[in-house]
């Protein structure tokens, strides 16, 4: 009995590490954030409408730019879905590009926040083997780095992902 007990765990393990591997929006499931206005906690990411047709479209995009106001969850999104690269795509590498050290690490800052609270079981526990104020490194061999903009900013790396945040306020 306890043989099958295993092989069923096991099986919905593999069952769901494939789902949230084959979608991004499927993760979003589990993804909470902090709440604006800051101070009153951590709540569960709410799927706006255009947010979740991005999400639907994101992994098959080669480009995506977006002309956005503040404050519509845009930062927070793609926080998750570097996220996602990171942990379902073993070896990937995320830069972060932004105006400068400080605008970068606070976007870093939103994806170790994720990562902190995504549910406490096997299919979420990635483990972080290396966590600086400008980088996190997993298991698995991915990485996310957080840069700023400048002239070699991300040069020698080979990227699967690069976030460029605020990028009309880039000067390089």
């Amino acid at each position: 009995m306890t043989t099958n007990t295993n092989n069923a765990a096991l099986q919905s393990l593999v069952r769901e590490l494939i789902q949230l591997q084959s979608s991004f929006r499927f993760f979003l499931n589990f993804v909470k954030i902090t709440s604006p206005p800051p101070g009153l906690g951590v709540i569960p990411w709410e799927p706006w409408s255009y947010l979740s047709e991005v999400a639907e479209e994101l992994p098959q995009l080669k480009r995506l730019v977006i002309l956005k106001g503040r404050q519509l969850g845009w930062s927070w999104i793609l926080a998750a879905y570097a996220l996602w690269k990171a942990l379902y795509f073993p070896g990937a590498v995320v830069l972060i590009l932004s105006m400068g050290e400080d605008e970068a690490k606070e976007l870093l800052r939103k994806i170790k926040m994720i990562n902190t609270n995504l549910p406490k079981r096997d299919s979420f526990d990635f483990k972080v083997v290396s966590d600086t104020q400008q980088s996190m490194e997993f298991i698995n061999g991915s990485s996310i780095r957080a840069l700023p903009s400048t002239e070699n900013a991300g040069s020698g790396y080979t990227a699967s992902l690069v976030i460029c945040d605020e990028h009309a306020k880039h000067e390089h």
